[in-house]
């Protein structure tokens, strides 16, 4: 501050050259309604303007407003995508590891299931897993006893979490390891009869190879699996059901 704004008789000067922040009081201007003192300001932006004493005494009033304006520029940015459904599955995976209220916490967090440290961040979050791909998608655990974390996580449809869950049976076809019920869509196979069959502890080869008479493509003694004809013997065709 230059100069006080009160003179030695206690009232408030008329030659003016003191500063509060970035304000100079240049002028005094005099009252307005409820007695208020008022003043000619600039700016250290150049900007003139009136403003009450009051204000500018108890720090509300620095600037023409640049001064607000610079700060907000230089806060950190914020995602933008709080109202998006990205950060809602987000917050729902946070919820589910984290609060012992909900519901369904005994399947997630009370199992011992956890948010990764990363992940407790939605940038980090939103930076590996990506939009959503549709409406119909919904953060899937490959490993469905592992972490919430980068490496165990995927978008999937329900469709394809309902064949990811710890009821399903894995069996693994040409080294591929899928859930019985996809095995069965894609060659055509009753869900029931794979199912009869493994319990009997045959393999899934055999399983594929040998026919039985509720086949959905038909009777004979080959099948058609992905274009390749696949055939078995006789005395395996005597054993089926």
């Amino acid at each position: 501050m230059a100069r006080s704004i009160l003179g030695d008789d206690g009232q408030i000067r008329k030659d003016l050259d003191v500063k509060y922040g970035r304000l100079w009081i240049v002028k005094y201007i005099g009252t307005r309604g409820n007695h208020r003192s008022f003043f000619l300001c600039v700016c250290d932006c150049g900007n003139l303007f009136e403003v009450a004493w009051s204000a500018i005494q108890s720090g509300g009033t620095q600037s023409c407003g640049c001064l607000n304006m610079e700060m907000c520029a230089q806060r950190p940015r914020t995602h933008g995508l709080r109202k998006s459904s990205e950060y809602a599955i987000w917050q729902q995976i946070l919820n589910r590891c984290r609060n012992s209220n909900l519901r369904n916490f005994s399947s997630y967090g009370g199992r011992g299931i956890r948010v990764c440290e990363r992940w407790l961040k939605f940038e980090n979050f939103y930076a590996d897993m990506g939009p959503r791909p549709t409406p119909q998608h919904s953060i899937d655990r490959i490993d469905n006893d592992g972490n919430y974390e980068p490496d165990n996580c995927r978008w999937s449809t329900r469709k394809e979490q309902c064949r990811n869950t710890r009821r399903n049976r894995l069996v693994t076809f040409r080294g591929e390891t899928m859930c019985i019920a996809e095995l069965c869509e894609r060659l055509s196979l009753e869900n029931d009869k794979v199912r009869q069959r493994l319990n009997r502890g045959w393999s899934i080869e055999r399983i594929v190879a040998t026919p039985w008479r509720c086949w959905k493509s038909g009777h004979g003694n080959s099948r058609s699996i992905d274009g390749r004809t696949v055939r078995w013997d006789e005395s395996e065709s005597k054993k089926c059901s």
